[in-house]
Order: C-alpha cells, then structure tokens, then sequence
C-alpha cells in the first residue's frame, strides 16, 4: 500500500516524474481511460454535454496544481478512402463514420487555395458536387472539429470512413478534484485549449466552465487505479 502511494504521488506531484520512463499507471473507468507513462499520457474521454463524443490521443503533459494539461502529439490520422471512377454526371460523396452516415462541412478548394463550393453532407451522409465545378482539393469540417484535407478528382466518386473519435489538436486540460491510491477524479475543462497556458487563463478556463453547467452536463469523472508497474 506505501509503495502504490508513493508510485501515485510521483505520477501527479513531483517534477521527478520525468526521470521516471519505466513508471506506468493505468485508471480506468467504464467511460474514460488514462495510461500514464513516464512522460506520456494515453487518453481516451468522452466529451462534455448532452451530444457526446469520444476523445483520444497520447501526448506529453504537465501537472500545475490542479491542473493536468496533455500536450497532444501531433496525428497524422487520415480518414480510409475508397475512390472509384465515377459512374453518372457528378460527382458523388457519400461520408461514413462507425459505418453510419456523417454530417460534415465540405470545402472544395482550387488550385489555388481558393474555396470554390461548399457545402454540408445530408442526413444519409451524401453530397453531390454541383457541374462546372473543378476542385482539386477537399476538406472535410466534421461535428468534433475534426478536419482533414485531401486529394480530390471530381471525374470520380468517393467513399470517406471517417474516425469517431475527436483528434485534439491543441492541449486537453483536466482539473483534479481529488486524488489518493486507489482512484482520480477531474473535469474535463477542454478538449482543445488554444490559449496560453497561464494562472490567467485557467481560471478564466474554469470559470467559463461552471457558467456553462447551466446549460449541459459536465460530470466530474472518477477513474479507479486499474494497475502500476
């Protein structure tokens, strides 16, 4: 028991823990996972609020009382395409994600840059392309604000698998509410921090968050010490 302890407090009290590569914890709840690994972390969380959605990742992460702010490594996570020649006059999209049709944002940029058609997927997850319409590039916006970007030829058709995950791309910042050697609690404040990471910042992070439980749910999550070594 002293030694889970001190393996515990390692993990979300010293500064030590960064000479510590070989120390794994793991908590676990039907919901939630944290994997912590020496300087990384491993997460999979669900979001905030009513529609929810999961968030998943690995980066590394610093621990500023009482926060625990994951850096997320940069994911080169690409939807799976399946492209084929086209068979009527337009061009046909058709977004998948979990097998299920997608609602997305569509963006058809030329060469150029330029957005020339836009455009968002119907309720089966389909978009047809107007004529005369040439792009050479397609981004896809989806509910998570994911995006991604590809390649596009509008003489073909396109069946897109998107991830049902949210792929944050900029830091996740969780506030522990209470810690001991058995289990973790905390609220997810956010899944995508662009801001500054300050005392400023946070607070105001934080404020804005309890604004927002009039409005949806934010749960405080407690995650159960699953194991260590």
């Amino acid at each position: 028991m002293k030694k889970s302890i001190f393996l515990i407090f390692l993990v979300f009290n010293t500064g030590f823990l960064l000479a510590q590569d070989t120390l794994k914890v793991t908590y676990v709840d039907k919901n939630d996972t944290l994997v912590i690994f020496g300087k990384q972390v491993y997460f999979s969380i669900r979001s905030n609020g009513g529609l929810t959605y999961r968030i998943k990742g690995h980066g590394s992460f610093i621990n500023q009382k009482p926060y625990f702010i994951i850096y997320p490594a940069n994911d080169t996570t690409l939807p799976k395409i399946i492209r084929k020649k086209r068979k009527g006059k337009i061009s046909y999209i058709h977004l998948l994600e979990d097998n299920e049709p997608a609602i997305a944002r569509l963006l058809f940029l030329d060469k150029k840059g330029k957005i020339v058609y836009t455009a968002q997927t119907n309720e089966n997850g389909i978009l047809t392309l107007p004529k005369n319409i040439y792009p050479i590039k397609l981004r896809i916006r989806d509910f998570m604000q994911n995006e991604f970007e590809i390649n596009f030829d509008p003489d073909h058709d396109y069946e897109i698998y998107l991830p049902d995950y949210k792929i944050p791309q900029s830091k996740v910042i969780l506030k522990i509410i209470n810690k001991n050697d058995r289990s973790i609690s905390y609220v997810l404040l956010a899944d995508e921090f662009k801001k500054k990471i300050n005392k400023r910042n946070l607070k105001k992070l934080e404020k804005k968050t309890r604004k927002k439980k009039k409005y949806y749910y934010i749960p405080i999550r407690n995650l159960e010490l699953l194991k260590f070594h």
